[in-house]
């Protein structure tokens, strides 16, 4: 059986970022191993490269860039469903 995982992170190589270095091993390891690795990220807005590019190139590794705008709609939402949970007293649950 095929097993999916879905990254949400704001930088993802090309991003030059130790952030963006720490998923790119993260999802390399996993998709090395046989997981389907879907990764959500923001769009780089500047024109630069990195060195962990060819980390993330293999077939088991999905990339959907997304403007940043939308990307922090992401954000926004998931962090009002949270404000929700705990304010109805579900403070390890969310919906």
């Amino acid at each position: 059986m095929n097993k999916n995982i879905v990254i949400v992170n704001y930088t993802y190589p090309p991003f030059n970022t130790i952030g963006s270095r720490r998923w790119a091993k993260f999802s390399k390891e996993l998709a090395n191993r046989g997981y389907t690795i879907h990764v959500i990220y923001s769009k780089n807005p500047y024109d630069q490269d990195s060195n962990w590019t060819k980390d993330i190139v293999n077939e088991n590794i999905v990339k959907y860039e997304l403007k940043n705008y939308f990307l922090k709609l992401f954000y926004i939402e998931a962090l009002n469903k949270k404000k929700n949970c705990i304010g109805n007293g579900q403070e390890n649950r969310m919906s």
